[in-house]
């Protein structure tokens, strides 16, 4: 796991992007998966950041996938950094 954003407060266990050129690559050490990794992932248990400009369409990419558990970026640090410590897939 990869804590990034906040120390202590986020484990990151692998990003994933629609781009197929980024896919296994790494970014601050992070591995990069394509989308249906994500399929592969309990989806209760699983809680998703989105950190795009564009964050309507992953959001229907991400209901479509059964997932619901995901937040902007932004929204995400102001409600829940500090009241809750879990894993972050993003």
């Amino acid at each position: 796991m990869k804590k990034i954003i906040l120390p202590n407060c986020l484990e990151v266990s692998y990003a994933v992007d629609n781009d197929f050129r980024k896919w296994y690559a790494r970014y601050f050490g992070i591995r990069i998966c394509e989308p249906n990794r994500l399929a592969t992932e309990n989806a209760e248990q699983t809680v998703v950041l989105i950190t795009s400009r564009y964050p309507f369409r992953i959001e229907e990419q991400l209901e479509g996938m059964g997932i619901s558990h995901y937040y902007s970026s932004f929204l995400f640090l102001e409600e829940y950094i500090g009241e809750h410590q879990f894993m972050v897939t993003f």
